[in-house]
């Protein structure tokens, strides 16, 4: 058989398997597909900030002031704590906690506020983030934009409390007080889609407490020394709201493997034997 022949009859074997095929034989654009959505599972897995918890520190353009310091940490579980320190303000400060995520470009990062307030920074590289500005635009390439990655982790220390002010009156207490819960494991906890605010609250006279996912109500009683703190859950509702079916089993297991506690800057985290951290809640407003 020669070349012309071969060909032909190879011709002929691919148009019958075609054919006799119960499927339509595949276009160049369902390939390409799955080879992006191959991709897309590949990045998901390998985030573009290695390294995490990590700060970036810079100072960075105020409409109303020479400037201001922000000290952003970025933690693995998709949480961030950001530190502003108006320049020429007398050092006046605020702190903002909430969620990040990448967008689907992989250099796009997205802070998320408690309060709704929305930050975007391109990803320049793994040491540095430039703010964008409105709608994600680039901001002019001569301001100074750009926060820069630290040499090691910098946790940031609870402000100090107003002059004039009880230091202790300012600062929440474990006990005492009726927490917010702002994140679960590694979601965040949307309380605007509850019909009521996710707490937590330890009673100081008789070392009972009382939990809500925003649906359902568990209560018990805890044991509490030192920074060691322990739940044993008593009785659980167990009402039906739309969307909520498992977070009630999920804060519920989330207490009953709280071995530890910390504040870290008014943040109450819980967590378990191995300091993996459970549960984060923040004071109320």
């Amino acid at each position: 058989m020669n070349r012309t022949t071969a060909l032909a009859a190879a011709g002929l074997w691919l148009a019958a398997s075609v054919a006799c095929s119960s499927e339509p034989p595949r276009q160049s654009a369902d390939i390409l597909a799955e080879v992006l959505a191959e991709a897309v599972s590949r990045n998901a897995e390998s985030p573009s900030l290695p390294g995490l918890p990590a700060t970036f520190i810079g100072v960075l353009p105020c409409a109303d002031c020479p400037g201001r310091r922000h000290h952003l940490n970025l933690f693995a579980d998709r949480s961030f704590a950001l530190r502003e320190v108006h320049l020429g303000d007398e050092g006046r400060a605020a702190d903002d906690r909430g969620t990040w995520i990448l967008e689907a470009d992989r250099r796009t990062l997205r802070l998320t506020s408690a309060s709704r307030s929305i930050r975007m920074f391109r990803i320049v590289d793994d040491q540095t983030l430039r703010q964008l500005g409105a709608g994600g635009r680039d901001a002019a390439q001569d301001a100074p934009h750009a926060l820069v990655r630290s040499p090691r982790f910098e946790a940031l220390a609870p402000l100090p409390a107003p002059a004039g002010s009880d230091p202790d009156a300012a600062r929440p207490t474990v006990a005492g007080t009726a927490w917010r819960l702002v994140r679960l494991g590694s979601a965040g906890v949307d309380a605007a889609t509850r019909p009521s605010a996710p707490l937590l609250e330890l009673r100081l006279d008789d070392e009972t407490f009382t939990a809500s996912d925003g649906c359902n109500r568990v209560v018990g009683s805890y044991r509490r020394s030192g920074g060691a703190l322990t739940f044993t859950v008593g009785a659980v509702t167990r009402t039906t709201c739309a969307g909520l079916a498992d977070l009630t089993t999920r804060y519920t297991d989330a207490l009953r493997a709280t071995r530890s506690w910390r504040l870290v800057s008014n943040e109450l985290q819980l967590l378990d034997e191995g300091g993996r951290v459970l549960a984060r809640f923040a004071p109320p407003r």
